[in-house]
């Protein structure tokens, strides 16, 4: 009883980061991009894209933590969302349009990732009885 007490809030502290990480990427990286000289819809091009694989994330991200584990698949989503956002940074200051692109999906792939990693987490760490109002407290 006191892990899964101990559990919550650092779900609630890690899901409140990588959404907020997430959320600051998908508001910012196109008018970061016009502003570096990438052309309107090249920038919202990137967003696009970062849409794309972060539904493609989604679906992945089950499948390697079923595979590796949890805990371990977590903290290389973190790793690689947040590295994929000083990429963006990088790339954009460099006018390196293609990284630019390609660390606009990444960030997506992690972004994305995020959302069904927590449902299974949830439903490890609590039980499947009640797993829904369970994620929703998460």
């Amino acid at each position: 009883m006191f892990f899964q007490a101990a559990v919550l809030p650092m779900m609630w502290l890690c899901l409140l980061m990588t959404s907020g990480i997430n959320i600051f990427g998908i508001a910012f990286q196109v008018p970061f991009g016009k502003e570096m000289g990438f052309a309107a819809a090249i920038a919202a091009t990137g967003a696009a894209l970062k849409s794309i694989v972060n539904g493609t994330g989604r679906g992945v991200i089950g499948w390697i933590s079923d595979k590796y584990g949890r805990r371990q698949t977590l903290v290389l989503v973190c790793i690689v969302l947040g590295l994929a956002q000083f990429g963006v940074l990088a790339t954009g200051l460099m006018q390196n349009l293609a990284l630019f692109l390609l660390c606009s999906m990444i960030s997506g792939f992690g972004g994305g990732a995020i959302f069904p990693l927590f449902a299974a987490m949830t439903a490890d760490y609590f039980g499947e009885n009640n797993n829904a109002s369970n994620y929703g407290m998460v």
